[in-house]
């Protein structure tokens, strides 16, 4: 059991007043769910809905939505679970419950950086960040990781190396595994999402060592969830080791992550569909020489979701689809796939040099920022 499920269990033996055992227990279920335990978590949230249903206590509700929206986001990562993350925070707001106000904004920073809203996300930073008192380990842990991510998707190794010290010692404070697995699972993720996008944009320049690194990346994180026994994104690591394989040419063991990777939990619509997965399959297998099987996985994909996908996800598919012309021909000219695949490496790098922009912007208004102690 991790740190802080043992503190919350400690802390309920303790508890004697209603209020504070619900919060209690709603930190537990947001704990749990985030551990990949849903199903322990769901029980938690329903007794806590059949105890509280008259609405008495506004602050017992407030802690209910937020792990109903934890829940669901790790459940599924659907991005509905926006809805009981904004209502959890506009409530505590309404309420002056600053605990819950930033830690619902920081979540909800968190998922819009995941759907690429950034302009949303920088207003939920904001509010974290006026909401946050010190010792809420919460709030300012999920606010460094959400930091730590935009840095490195930026490519700005040094930015990110703050925020994860950061967001590692508010984790550590907090007793909280899940969210040092995750410093570690996106300092992997995102290293790769770098290095792939760059493959298909300057194939000729690909720089080894920030192939090696990102190879470090994914052996620490998959260590670390091991020895933690965190299985809430084992499968994303799979699909991650899978993208890097094809960067490093190892196409026959990509193709078989990839493989198990579609079969396993659920992905966000916005990282990876069906037709992602069948052009990754297909482009494994066209580099290895088997043209008839790449037609075959090709011509089972629904090109119309192209577009759920994030820039980086689109702009590598174009890129794939448009090396593969010969492999389905009769999808688009190869003329207009290259001209299609030019255009999306310019707004890809257009969109990460005005994120990188704007996060300067955020970074310069020290007022912003939650360091930990």
């Amino acid at each position: 059991m991790s740190q802080l499920l043992l503190r919350l269990e400690r802390q309920l033996e303790l508890a004697t007043q209603p209020e504070d055992r619900s919060e209690l227990l709603a930190r537990k279920a947001c704990a749990l769910c985030r551990l990949g335990r849903k199903a322990e978590a769901l029980e938690l949230i329903r007794e806590l809905r059949e105890q509280h249903g008259d609405w008495s206590s506004g602050l017992t509700h407030v802690w209910i939505m937020l792990a109903e929206g934890l829940t669901n986001w790790y459940s599924n990562l659907n991005p509905q679970a926006l809805d009981r993350l904004t209502r959890a925070q506009v409530l505590s707001i309404a309420m002056r419950y600053d605990t819950v106000a930033a830690i619902s904004s920081a979540w909800k920073a968190h998922i819009e950086f995941e759907v690429s809203d950034f302009d949303a996300m920088f207003r939920s930073l904001r509010l974290t960040a006026k909401h946050a008192k010190a010792g809420n380990n919460d709030a300012s842990a999920r606010f460094a990781i959400v930091l730590c991510n935009v840095f490195w998707l930026c490519g700005n190794w040094a930015g990110a190396a703050k925020w994860f010290a950061e967001g590692r010692k508010a984790a550590l404070a907090e007793g909280d595994l899940a969210s040092i697995e995750a410093l570690q699972y996106n300092r992997a993720a995102l290293a790769i999402t770098w290095v792939r996008a760059q493959k298909f944009a300057y194939p000729t320049e690909q720089d080894a060592e920030t192939v090696a690194a990102a190879r470090r990346e994914i052996n620490s994180s998959r260590n670390f969830q091991a020895i933690a026994n965190i299985e809430t994104l084992t499968n994303y690591l799979r699909l991650c080791d899978a993208r890097l394989q094809v960067v490093e040419g190892k196409y026959a063991a990509a193709l078989a992550e990839i493989r198990k990777a579609s079969e396993g939990a659920p992905f966000g619509a916005f990282h990876f569909n069906e037709l992602l997965g069948s052009l990754e399959i297909a482009y494994c297998l066209y580099k290895q020489g088997e043209i008839e099987e790449a037609r075959d996985a090709l011509g089972r994909a629904d090109f119309a979701t192209l577009i759920d996908l994030d820039i980086d996800d689109r702009f590598v598919a174009v890129s794939m689809l448009s090396e593969m012309g010969e492999v389905a021909p009769g999808v688009k000219s190869a003329e207009s796939l290259e001209r299609q695949r030019n255009e999306l490496r310019d707004a890809y790098f257009h969109s990460r040099e005005k994120l990188a922009s704007d996060l300067a912007a955020f970074c310069d208004d020290a007022s912003n920022l939650i360091l930990t102690p």
